[in-house]
């Protein structure tokens, strides 16, 4: 038979229970409108199950206020991830790093970072982040085969706005075994012995977190030299005496001449 004309609306439901209370002002800020001093950072949980990774993590301030209203996603997002796995010596070469998230730039293809997945503000500094891409399926534009057993890195970066940036290095394995292989070769400490204050691209201090990206795969579009961080840094530092360059020709990075660095 023909369907039957729709029934009177219903009365309202019972009002719900209240919710929990949340933090009080004294308890957290907005990280989007109160510049801080200091921002401290913790990686709470990092979960790989069959698909994009879920990222627990926890931002305060200096007198232990948590960081509320970060946003992701596109440039003028906060936050953005890296994630790499430590290949294993082979074939007469060292371990290296290898990231997951890559992208095609003039023909070569480059390590990136995921910044354009889902984040949760949980209203208290703890964030829930998941990834766009799917690091246990990633096939373009390099296919990078997903290794729970091995040593793997995250890093978080946190910037924008007025507030200190963060570069938070996590390693781990994801299977949950112990991390019996690591690879540093060099410490920001080292670093900043002369440089004060290493900075790059504009908010990324932490050679831990150079690393994840340049790599061995990591090859400059402009002059198909690899811009893994060993061999470049190298390369920078000798600058003026290099052979290359004493011959006339010169040394480049980046779209940056390090030609006359001495």
């Amino acid at each position: 038979g023909e369907t039957g004309d729709p029934g009177d609306q219903g009365d309202p439901g019972a009002q719900g229970d209240p919710g929990p209370e949340g933090p009080s002002a004294a308890e957290v800020f907005n990280a989007q409108s109160d510049p801080s001093e200091e921002l401290v950072a913790t990686i709470d949980g990092v979960v790989i199950d069959g698909g994009p990774p879920v990222i627990s993590f926890t931002l305060r301030d200096g007198f232990g206020r948590g960081a509320t209203s970060l946003t992701a996603g596109g440039r003028n997002g906060n936050i953005r991830f890296t994630l790499a796995k430590l290949l294993p010596a082979a074939d007469g070469n060292s371990t290296a790093w290898q990231n997951y998230v890559n992208r095609l730039r003039d023909g070569a293809i480059q390590p990136t970072y995921d910044r354009d997945g889902t984040l949760e503000d949980h209203g208290d500094g703890s964030y829930t982040y998941t990834f766009l891409a799917d690091v246990t399926n990633i096939t373009e534009p390099l296919a990078v085969p997903f290794e729970p057993t091995l040593t793997h890195r995250l890093v978080l970066q946190i910037s924008g706005g007025e507030q200190p940036a963060v570069n938070l290095p996590h390693d781990f394995v994801p299977n949950g075994s112990e991390i019996t292989t690591t690879r540093d070769i060099v410490t920001v400490a080292s670093c900043n012995q002369c440089h004060n204050k290493l900075e790059f691209h504009g908010t990324r201090y932490d050679t831990r977190y150079c690393v994840t990206c340049h790599n061995p795969g990591n090859t400059d579009p402009e002059t198909d030299l690899t811009v893994n961080l060993g061999f470049m840094v190298h390369k920078i530092h000798q600058g003026a005496r290099l052979p290359s360059v004493e011959a006339g020709g010169t040394y480049t990075a980046g779209g940056r001449d390090y030609s006359d660095v001495e």
